[in-house]
């Protein structure tokens, strides 16, 4: 991730609206009901619906890729993990 890439850019604006939510390259295992997976390039906590909905309007606006991971089960993710949020 490089300093001015867009994803760079979007982890300062996420962490400015959800400043305890935000990890960078956090490993999926421990959220999916399998315990497997690799990272995420940027994991983002939310606590409520309408803090989803403020993250994913500013994700969109960002032009991010965007997956909700809900409660991790019936989910597989790769060991090259997941790009975006």
């Amino acid at each position: 991730m490089i300093g001015g890439s867009p994803v760079s850019q979007a982890i300062q604006q996420l962490r400015q609206a959800f400043p305890q939510g935000v990890e960078e390259g956090a490993s999926l295992a421990p959220h999916t009901a399998a315990r497997l997976g690799g990272p995420a390039e940027v994991l983002l906590t939310v606590r409520s619906g309408e803090e989803l909905q403020r993250a994913a309007e500013l994700i969109w606006s960002l032009d991010l890729p965007l997956r909700v991971l809900g409660g991790g089960s019936n989910v597989l993710v790769a060991d090259a993990g997941v790009k975006g949020v």
